[in-house]
């Protein structure tokens, strides 16, 4: 039987002890779609602690993307802690394959469920129609799941938190 010096106890448990508490950050969730009549699908989402929308499930989308109008909710009413702050710009190939130049922002927080996205990079477009769920928020609670059939978004990987129930 091996025995550990007692110099190693303490440096052993405080590892065991952050090795758990670590995990109960990365919990596994499960959250229903919404299917629209066109066949897209939809996640309800929540940016900072108050601007509750629908997002477009989108896995084709290198980002998640908000429309101008939610930006603009998004700066008034937000407190200064949870404003979007801006990254970079970047250009890129459109779906249409048209380049545009694009302004990056990392939101402090973005909610799927209760499962709470710190720090997400976001661009917004002038013109889109709705925000889009892409991968800079997906890749956070991967490996995911997309069960069309059971309309469920599942993931391995979230940090839990409180939403708030309107």
């Amino acid at each position: 039987m091996h025995k550990f010096s007692a110099p190693l106890l303490p440096i052993i448990t405080i590892m065991v002890q952050f090795i758990f508490v670590e995990s109960s950050f990365a919990e596994a969730f499960d959250l229903p779609l919404e299917r629209a009549q066109s066949g897209n699908i939809y996640v309800d989402a929540q940016l900072g602690h108050q601007l509750e929308t629908r997002m477009l499930l989108d896995t084709g989308s290198g980002y998640v993307s908000l429309t101008a109008a939610t930006f603009r909710r998004l700066k008034r009413e937000s407190p200064d802690s949870e404003l979007p702050v801006f990254s970079r710009r970047i250009t890129g190939v459109m779906a249409n394959g048209r380049s545009a130049s694009v302004a990056v922002y990392r939101l402090p927080e973005l909610t799927i469920g209760d499962c709470v996205l710190e720090n997400v990079e976001a661009v917004v477009f002038p013109h889109a129609g709705e925000n889009i769920l892409g991968l800079s928020a997906l890749r956070r609670v991967q490996p995911f799941t997309v069960d069309l059939d059971e309309g469920r978004l599942s993931g391995t990987a979230c940090k839990r938190g409180a939403v708030s129930q309107s």
